[in-house]
């Protein structure tokens, strides 16, 4: 099964489900295949020869967050450590 062909006119529409937020001293192995929203700052950024792995934290704990666009290549060059971010995931 191949792509759809769409004749005329589309709209694309960002939709965003409302997932609540996460601390994330409070996950745990239970949150595993969960899709979860976590909000930090950026404290570290390390360009390994796959992702990018940054190191985020909110007022409970550390997590890491790997981004990935081609082997070796800078994901999100715009984000910089003390940025604060949003990172929904899961699986």
């Amino acid at each position: 099964m191949g792509p759809a062909n769409i004749i005329g006119d589309i709209e694309i529409e960002k939709v965003k489900k409302n997932i609540s937020r996460s601390q994330i001293g409070s996950l745990t192995n239970k949150d595993i295949g969960k899709v979860v929203r976590i909000e930090g700052e950026i404290i570290q950024i390390q360009q390994t020869s796959g992702p990018t792995i940054f190191t985020i934290t909110d007022e409970t704990a550390i997590t890491w967050a790997a981004a990935f666009d081609e082997a070796g290549v800078r994901v999100y060059p715009h984000i910089e450590t003390g940025d604060i971010v949003e990172v929904m995931g899961g699986k």
